[in-house]
């Protein structure tokens, strides 16, 4: 199945405070992923673990213990499946 994936990348290097400035958040993007095809993706059975592998994927990707950028994080807002039309 296809869904669209919409997530931000926010920057990690600012103070606490300045998390919560809209300046440090970047432009909402969207990506499409079908989880028959991908092999990241398979063995998602729902939305959640769709998120999780997207988010584990982008910001772990080597291991669970070394963050691939430690400037930047990525964030899952909203996944939608893809309508199949016949």
């Amino acid at each position: 199945m296809k869904y669209e994936i919409w997530f931000v990348i926010i920057d990690t290097t600012v103070n606490a405070e300045s998390l919560n400035d809209r300046q440090n958040l970047g432009v909402l993007q969207m990506e499409t992923v079908n989880t028959s095809d991908n092999p990241l993706y398979k063995h998602c059975r729902n939305i959640r673990e769709l998120e999780v592998a997207f988010e584990r994927y982008r910001n772990f990707p080597t291991s669970d213990d070394v963050v691939q950028s430690p400037h930047a994080k990525f964030k899952v807002l909203r996944i939608d499946p893809v309508p199949v039309y016949s």
